[in-house]
């Protein structure tokens, strides 16, 4: 049976109307109900989870005024997506700022990228092309002041204003301002009292801290505040004993790992892999390196929550004796020296009245957070949420990796222990071109045996 053109057009013309309103309704829905899937390795156009956990501090609406320059709208509209998409009450409101210069200086805007964010009637002003800027002001208005880390100055510490060297802080220091918190240097040689802060910080200090500047941090303690000491293994005898009368061992020690030395290092480089269960490492999944680091475990003091925090590997020793510790071939002495794993960060917190609660942390190496170390591996995520339990906002504790649009990542760094170097040097120094000479043998035999 022939069928008209007619009826093959309209056949036509239903199947494709039909899919149009398929696809309309589609559109409609999708609208509606949007959902976005971030399928690259390290979740690179997502929020990260401390941004996340911060967002569901923040029941009420949140209004965001951002200033643009023209070229700059599309940039700043992807990260924003990703706030409003996270969050239902996150609001944002571009304005061109060379169209509204009165309302820029109204709001205190002196530049383009800059944005105000109002909640619950506080207002702050960030850089609004950086995740962690925004999240940063959307914390300090959670907590409706900033929060103050003082650093301890006067003993050899490291220098949180150096950016440039391996050894300084600056970059800690950048990181902690991009969460909001303010960071500054405190010396006690000429008080005798810690000035208001939320955390003290002494982060490796070269000589010991005197008997009145101890004796200050206990009252500081005693009275509820927090305190988080990154002790090298150096004699400090009135810091040792500060941190024991408060729950923490720090032994004069040095932790010798030979057999899981990172490759092209030596076996004081020790890898972290260990986390007992704790509130700081709750979302912590890659380990963490030091360099040079001493022993620190829980001890005892009345009334006070005490706990390991991390670990060495089984095969690590601490040993006493420096200079035998020093001869990377002198075995350990079965005894003498303690065997692995061992401790190399505790905690110890006790309530202080009805409403609040000391909180001291000592870490066993100050490298851990320094400039050279504190991109490698775990060490930013043990490092920041280390000072995020310290504050006493544990809540906020999560995996801190930050948006891929805000700005390219550096390279990442591929640490390799040392058999696992040894088998990357054997499989392609070895195993390769012997493959190769072997399947070209073959096939220039096969030629010359068939003539």
């Amino acid at each position: 049976m022939k069928v008209a053109p007619s009826m093959q057009w309209a056949h036509l013309l239903l199947v494709v109307a039909l899919c149009l309103g398929i696809a309309g309704f589609a559109q409609a829905i999708a609208e509606r109900h949007s959902a976005r899937v971030d399928w690259t390795p390290k979740r690179e156009f997502s929020l990260s989870e401390s941004t996340l956990r911060v967002l569901e501090q923040l029941p009420d609406p949140i209004h965001m005024t951002a200033y643009y320059r023209r070229d700059d709208l599309r940039e700043l509209a992807d990260l924003v997506d990703l706030f409003e998409g996270a969050a239902p009450n996150f609001h944002v409101e571009f304005v061109q700022l060379d169209r509204n210069p009165g309302r820029a200086r109204q709001d205190g805007i002196d530049s383009y990228g800059k944005a105000v964010i109002r909640y619950r009637g506080e207002s702050v002003i960030v850089e609004a092309s950086k995740e962690q800027m925004i999240a940063g002001g959307l914390l300090r208005l959670m907590r409706g002041r900033p929060t103050r880390i003082l650093f301890l100055t006067g003993h050899g510490e490291r220098d949180v204003t150096d950016i440039t060297s391996p050894t300084g802080y600056g970059e800690l220091r950048q990181g902690l301002q991009q969460d909001g918190y303010l960071v500054d240097a405190v010396s006690l040689l000429r008080s005798s009292t810690v000035p208001d802060a939320d955390l003290v910080v002494v982060a490796g200090p070269k000589n010991d801290l005197l008997e009145a500047e101890t004796d200050a941090l206990d009252r500081y303690l005693e009275s509820g505040g927090h305190l988080l000491v990154l002790i090298d293994p150096v004699p400090l005898p009135n810091l040792q004993r500060l941190v024991q009368r408060h729950g923490v061992e720090a032994s004069l020690d040095v932790i010798r790992d030979p057999t899981n030395q990172i490759m092209g290092s030596d076996p004081f480089t020790i890898p972290i892999p260990a986390y007992p269960q704790h509130a700081i490492t709750a979302s912590q999944t890659t380990p963490a390196l030091m360099a040079v680091a001493r022993s620190v475990s829980p001890g005892r003091k009345a009334g006070a929550e005490v706990a390991a925090v991390a670990q060495t590997y089984d095969d690590a020793w601490a040993i006493r004796d420096f200079e035998r510790a020093g001869n990377v071939a002198a075995p350990p002495r079965e005894g003498e020296d303690r065997p692995g794993p061992i401790d190399v960060m505790a905690t110890s917190s006790w309530d202080v009245g009805t409403d609040r609660q000391a909180r001291l942390v000592v870490i066993g190496d100050s490298d851990l957070a320094a400039n050279g170390f504190l991109g490698i591996l775990g060490n930013r995520d043990l490092v920041l949420n280390t000072i995020t339990w310290a504050v006493a906002a544990e809540a906020l504790i999560a995996k801190r990796e930050g948006s891929g649009i805000e700005a390219l990542r550096p390279l990442s760094p591929l640490v390799l222990q040392g058999n696992q170097g040894r088998w990357v040097f054997f499989v392609t120094v070895v195993i390769q071109p012997a493959l190769v000479l072997a399947i070209g043998g073959i096939v220039a035999f096969r030629r010359r045996w068939r003539g």
